[in-house]
């Protein structure tokens, strides 16, 4: 998706840990200076934080990390081109190069009853269903918004009841589709006395179609009923129901 100079994308890596594949080797002109790479951590705040990361630090499978979008333009530098002012857009093409990971990956040593960022390890589409129906979790996915400051909440959500989004679609994702994109990270939260979040082959979709994230169709439809709420200022709420 095409971004502004200060947004961000929660990401994952879908090849195993190299010393090489370093965040700052990923986005080599995010800032470091402010630092503008983080990973959530569930022991600040009353439900977690995003906390700084070092930018040398390796991509953890399995993990998502919230990076900002490069500090200039990388076909256009200057601190006068439109992108460097935040006023107009460009695609990121990010590129992980390893051996693509596969088979089960467990993450272990969490705490129960506790949020963090993880991500789709895989290459491939993820099913949401089957990750959420095959771990002890709190049942909703948090995905970040596209846009940096955008009107509505922080995050789109995922249930198995279905995807409610950000915002009227205004510089925002929309809903979560069911199919978990390569490369994307998310938020979850451990069950009450999970310690361990596993992805498996299983989980893997092969007959789905890529795309953006949040942008992918879905195996299967489902009735859903929507309640949009707005006000004068622009403001904006959505809430999902399944239809029973």
């Amino acid at each position: 998706n095409s971004l502004k100079r200060g947004d961000y994308t929660l990401w994952s890596s879908p090849v195993a840990t190299s010393e090489s594949l370093t965040l700052i080797n990923f986005s080599a002109l995010t800032s470091q200076s402010p630092n503008r790479f983080y990973v959530y951590d569930n022991t600040l705040g009353t439900n977690g934080l995003f906390a700084n990361i070092a930018p040398s630090s390796t991509f953890a499978t399995g993990t998502g990390y919230l990076i900002r979008m490069p500090n200039e333009n990388p076909t256009e530098l200057g601190t006068s081109s439109a992108y460097y002012t935040a006023g107009a857009d460009i695609t990121f093409n990010g590129e992980f190069v390893g051996v693509p990971n596969n088979g089960t990956l467990t993450t272990t040593g969490l705490t129960a009853d506790k949020f963090y960022s993880i991500g789709n390890p895989y290459p491939s589409n993820l099913s949401a269903d089957l990750f959420i129906n095959g771990n002890s979790t709190g049942g909703t996915l948090y995905f970040w918004r596209k846009t940096n400051a955008a009107i509505g909440t922080a995050y789109a959500t995922y249930t198995l009841a279905g995807g409610v989004g950000t915002d009227a679609g205004i510089g925002g994702l929309g809903a979560p589709s069911g199919i978990i994109a390569p490369c994307q990270g998310f938020i979850v939260k451990t069950g009450a006395a999970a310690t361990t979040l596993t992805f498996t082959n299983a989980m893997r979709l092969t007959n789905a179609t890529y795309g953006k994230f949040f942008k992918t169709k879905q195996e299967a439809t489902k009735d859903r009923v929507w309640l949009n709420l707005t006000n004068a200022a622009g403001a904006f709420s959505q809430i999902g129901r399944a239809h029973v």
